[in-house]
């Protein structure tokens, strides 16, 4: 046919004689295309066109969100399952358009944001990507320390329906009530939620009171009963429900979402990309009403041991307890690599610092910690020029690159204190650890051999 003959066709002669070619493109047979080279030309052209259109009229609507396109193929999944298996919005562009919505509907409203002081702006050098279109008078209503402005609830949270809002297992986190959200295809990108459910939040005394009423019987319910953990708030474990409530709620506690890591009582029961750093973890915003802080998880299904939220403390299951002594006197009763201050312990791909009367500043100072290994190319290439590897942590630090994996590398117990740190898998020659305090220099370290360095 006049097609299959086409100029740009026939360099390619394979390609003119592929079944999927005539079987798909019956207009290649058409004697219509065979007479008339420009029909086939404009036939190609159309289709190009057609081919265009399906990706490039998408776009146009999705903007600004239009590198979310390919979000389509699996908008047919339910927003749970999108909410908590991918990053939906991974460069965060909806935030702006959240950020917009406070400022145009609630004029009073303080806005937090890390790492950022809109008092300052004028003299900054920069200013974040989400506020340049703002006029300065709006920046000021950002935050990053709500103590320097004034003090003020955290009035509004910005949130994304991004992959780590819930753990494995866990059915739902209390969210405060949705004033605006956007959707793209089936998931929610973006939300706007009030966090302070006072009176000058909605038009009126009563319509606050509907809105705070929910919370009020959920605080109700959670409240009754002991505690498991008392510190500025008290938290209330009940079956899968983990409730934490403070009676005289402070704007600080409004700042930040509570950071919560849940460690299985058996490893073998966590998913197995997470059972690297043994545990799952979650955040829960804190949502304020009557002077009452109050937030609120469902548990994974698998049996925890050890829960630790962020900033209050720790809960321990007396199982987990019981394998914590276990490994503690295992521990000690072993030669230590390294005697100091903490006696370091080489063991099972990991090491081991353990004291037996922990103090305050034990759990506090940063832990130096230098891998020297056997083979100068198993370094990070950033690394080979000093030789070792530098892991310094702090006792509360990350130990994967998502910041749901923030845990604690160390626990204290029974006056104890037991850190574990996991090795990296090349062959190491080397350890030097130890504390310092930043400014101040060492307060204990040392170094031993793993196995001699080749010649």
């Amino acid at each position: 046919t006049a097609l299959i003959r086409h100029p740009a066709l026939t360099r390619h002669p394979a390609l003119t004689r592929h079944p999927a070619l005539t079987r798909h493109f019956p207009l290649t047979r058409h004697s219509g295309a065979s007479r008339n080279p420009a029909l086939a030309a404009s036939a190609l052209a159309g289709l190009a066109a057609l081919t265009l259109a399906t990706i490039i009229v998408p776009i146009i609507q999705l903007h600004p969100y239009q590198q979310l396109y390919f979000n389509f193929l699996v908008d047919r999944k339910t927003p749970e399952y999108l909410g908590t298996q991918y990053d939906i919005d991974y460069s965060r562009t909806a935030r702006l358009e959240g950020y917009e919505y406070i400022r145009d509907n609630h004029p009073d409203a303080l806005i937090y944001m890390p790492d950022w002081n809109g008092a300052t702006a004028a003299a900054a050098a920069g200013v974040p990507d989400a506020l340049a279109t703002f006029p300065p008078a709006a920046r000021q209503r950002f935050v990053s320390d709500p103590q320097s402005a004034r003090a003020h609830y955290r009035d509004y949270y910005v949130d994304h329906g991004g992959r780590g809002q819930l753990p494995p297992g866990a059915a739902d986190i209390l969210l405060p009530p949705v004033i605006y959200a956007r959707q793209v295809y089936n998931n929610t990108i973006m939300r706007v939620m009030t966090a302070n459910l006072s009176p000058a939040d909605t038009d009126t005394a009563a319509a606050a009171d509907a809105v705070a009423d929910p919370y009020r019987a959920i605080y109700r319910t959670a409240t009754q009963g002991e505690p498991a953990l008392r510190s500025h708030f008290k938290v209330y474990r009940n079956g899968k429900l983990l409730t934490l409530v403070n009676d005289a709620c402070q704007p600080a506690d409004l700042q930040s979402w509570f950071r919560i890591w849940m460690y299985p009582t058996d490893a073998a029961d966590l998913p197995v990309s997470y059972r690297r750093i043994g545990r799952t973890a979650t955040l829960a915003p804190v949502i304020a009403f009557d002077g009452k802080c109050l937030a609120q998880i469902t548990l994974p299904d698998y049996d925890i041991g050890r829960i630790d939220l962020a900033g209050v403390g720790t809960i321990l299951s007396d199982a987990y307890l019981e394998r914590l002594r276990r490994q503690y006197a295992v521990l000690a009763a072993a030669k230590p690599a390294l005697q100091s201050d903490f006696a370091v312990y080489l063991q099972d791909g990991a090491l081991h610092y353990l004291k037996a009367e922990c103090t305050q500043r034990d759990t506090a100072a940063p832990f130096y910690l230098h891998l020297v290994p056997a083979a100068a190319d198993s370094l990070p290439a950033a690394r080979r020029e000093y030789g070792y590897d530098n892991r310094d942590f702090q006792w509360r630090d990350l130990v994967a690159a998502d910041v749901y994996n923030v845990g604690n590398y160390g626990i204290a117990f029974e006056g104890k204190c037991l850190v574990s740190v996991p090795l990296p898998d090349y062959e190491i020659a080397a350890i030097r650890t130890g504390q310092y305090i930043p400014g101040a220099g060492r307060l204990w370290g040392g170094e031993f051999a793993v196995r001699p360095a080749p010649e």
